[in-house]
């Protein structure tokens, strides 16, 4: 033990800890705020029922259960939390698209981003509801240019308000600096995968307060 703990101390004293407070002073600050609209009454009797029937299932594979059922359950059961599954009503897309309206008239561009692609749960989804804001999409499903593209267009052209990416297709490599309020609609299953994302708007070139909502 005594060793290791040598160890430890010899290491500390020949790594280099960058903390981003340190290595970026003048970066603006990033607040996080934490909102919660609930569901609507269909959503909230479409999350019982899935979560009833999930636990039976998941009892019932006894000895057999791995962490994979649970998480298969619990992925339904976010799904659910964004829309419902057969009319896409959804509580918190609908605050989305307000918040979402209110910042941009008062002249901030905005990213949303979700782990999910397909609606009712996911980007598209959320790109219908901020229509009048003329978002861009970017998704995983699109290619290299595509994609480029639409990071380009997102920082130049003022008439799109926002962007709504794919998580693991727009949370890593771009610079959104252009954006100054960041939406989660759900999170990913690793908190660093999300800072990671909405990091985009929060790094070197910004020079606007970031607000972050999840």
């Amino acid at each position: 033990r005594e060793m290791m703990v040598g160890f430890r101390r010899l290491l500390d004293a020949m790594q280099l800890r960058r903390r981003r407070a340190e290595m970026l002073p003048g970066l603006p600050p990033k607040t996080r705020f934490v909102i919660d609209p609930g569901l609507t009454a269909r959503q909230r009797h479409a999350y019982d029922i899935a979560q009833a029937e999930g636990l039976v299932w998941l009892r019932s594979l006894g000895a057999e259960i791995q962490v994979s059922h649970v998480l298969e359950l619990i992925l339904r059961l976010k799904q659910i939390c964004n829309a419902h599954p057969e009319t896409g009503e959804s509580a918190k897309f609908d605050d989305l698209a307000r918040r979402a309206a209110g910042h941009a008239a008062g002249g901030e561009k905005l990213l949303v981003f979700s782990q999910f692609v397909a609606a009712p749960f996911g980007v598209h989804a959320i790109a219908a509801r901020l229509g009048r804001l003329r978002p861009l999409l970017l998704t995983g499903g699109q290619d290299a240019a595509i994609r480029a593209h639409a990071g380009a267009s997102g920082v130049q052209d003022d008439s799109r308000r926002a962007m709504v990416l794919s998580v693991r297709a727009g949370g890593l490599g771009l610079n959104l600096t252009a954006a100054s309020v960041v939406f989660h609609a759900d999170l990913w299953w690793t908190a660093a995968v999300a800072t990671q994302a909405e990091d985009r708007a929060h790094r070197i070139g910004q020079a606007r307060p970031v607000q972050l909502f999840a």
